[in-house]
C-alpha cells in the first residue's frame, strides 16, 4: 500500500469522492507536462530521471484510462 493512502485518508471523514480523483488525475496529467517542459529548458541533464518519475505517474494512472490511481485501494481493501 502507498504511504500516500494515509494522508489522503486523512483529509476525509469519507472516502474521496469522484471529484476529488478527477482533479488529482487532472494535476497528475498537467505535472507530466510541466515537467517535461521545465525540464527541458532548465536541467536537461535531469530528462532521464524526469521520464522515469512521469512514467510512473502514468503506470498509476493506468495511462489515465483511470482517475484513481492504481495505488489506491477500493474501499473493502482498506
Amino acid at each position: 500500500m502507498s504511504p500516500f493512502v494515509g494522508q489522503i485518508n486523512g483529509y476525509f471523514t469519507q472516502p474521496p469522492d469522484d471529484q476529488f480523483w478527477r482533479l488529482y488525475a487532472l494535476y497528475a496529467a498537467m505535472n507530466v507536462i510541466s515537467t517535461i517542459a521545465w525540464t527541458r529548458q532548465y536541467d536537461s541533464q535531469s530528462f532521464d530521471d524526469a521520464l522515469a518519475r512521469i512514467q510512473l505517474i502514468l503506470q498509476d494512472h493506468d495511462y489515465f484510462s483511470s482517475v484513481k490511481p492504481l495505488w489506491y485501494p477500493d474501499q473493502q481493501d482498506v
